[in-house]
């Protein structure tokens, strides 16, 4: 389970990259979208390192908040992308022929690679959560067979199943 995360966490970095790209980390007009991009891919490659390689020396609490500031960073560039056209509106114009501003496929292609990218990475973290005891596609096995587990199984008994002491005798009191 742990190589399927890291595979989600990889696509998620591409994607990433990939809408750097059509993004244009050199451009001039609407710098806002150019940022939180180059933040969205940082925060991501950063979550991937400290997650799938370097647990040990970066902790779990700094990777759970990588994660945490990733997903609401990716999150923020999907509706950034989505409502690019509305938030540079000013820029329009002076944005070059290919542009997400201009160019209605570089702007769909925009918009479906950042969700990709977000969608990648909450599927990597979750997986990435998975226990590999608990699911094994090859032997079948499941989460109740893990021994460490098993105090979890015992059958509690009631309080009120146990005969009560010796010379304690309960009193029902009527009640109006």
């Amino acid at each position: 389970m742990r190589l399927l995360g890291i595979c989600f966490l990889v696509l998620s970095v591409g994607a990433s990259i990939t809408l750097l790209i059509d993004v244009d980390p050199m451009r001039e007009t609407c710098t806002g979208l150019r940022d939180e991009a180059v933040i969205g891919l940082v925060l991501n490659i950063f979550t991937f390192l400290s997650g799938a390689c370097c647990m040990y020396l970066f902790g779990t609490f700094l990777t759970v908040a990588l994660s945490a500031l990733t997903t609401v960073s990716l999150s923020r560039l999907t509706l950034f992308v989505h409502s690019a056209k509305e938030i540079c509106a000013k820029h329009v114009a002076k944005a070059p022929v290919g542009d997400l501003l201009k160019d209605a496929a570089v702007y769909d292609r925009a918009t479906v690679v950042s969700w990709i990218a977000l969608v990648f990475f909450a599927l990597g973290v979750l997986v990435m959560h998975i226990k590999s005891s608990c699911i094994d596609l090859f032997d079948g096995s499941d989460c109740d067979d893990d021994k460490s587990r098993r105090h979890y199984k015992k059958t509690r008994t009631s309080d009120c199943d146990e005969p009560s002491p010796k010379g304690v005798t309960w009193v029902r009191i009527p009640v109006r």
